[in-house]
């Protein structure tokens, strides 16, 4: 698969709810885009992380296709923060994801690849992504029940 997804990214919730015990905070993005063999999808993304210069993450992005069915994925980023903690401009990532499951034909989906994308807080860390949103880009491979082809 291949696409790119953008959405807008919350606020660090330093409570850490669903979170393991090493994660400082937890954030979540959400939005749409486009993503190969999924067509245009909605997504929401969670991230248990800690807080820093360089940070590693682990999380979940799940992706809902035209007809319902969605897509999860596992992931590990390591993010790089731009600006400083208390005055951040945003943050660049990268990172790999795995097939998880889901529902309808990716009820037994399989496949890994690679992530990357920015977050922008003030529009400066890359100028294509607008103020306040991530963007999140997506290659690999997956392999899915293709033979469930309804609509909603």
């Amino acid at each position: 698969i291949k696409g790119t997804v953008v959405g807008e990214h919350g606020p660090p919730d330093f409570d850490a709810p669903d979170c393991p015990d090493w994660a400082v905070w937890r954030y979540s993005s959400a939005g749409e885009g486009r993503v190969s063999h999924l067509g245009w999808v909605e997504y929401s993304l969670t991230q248990c992380t800690v807080p820093g210069p360089v940070a590693t993450s682990e999380g979940t992005i799940t992706f809902v296709a035209a007809n319902g069915d969605e897509l999860w994925i596992a992931h590990t980023m390591f993010s790089e923060l731009i600006g400083s903690l208390e005055h951040p401009d945003g943050f660049e990532f990268e990172g790999e994801w795995t097939a998880v499951g889901g529902t309808g034909r990716f009820t037994s989906a399989a496949g890994s690849g690679d992530l990357y994308g920015a977050g922008n807080v003030y529009g400066v860390v890359d100028p294509a992504v607008p103020e306040g949103l991530m963007q999140v880009n997506l290659t690999g491979t997956i392999s899915y029940d293709a033979s469930d082809r309804s609509l909603k």
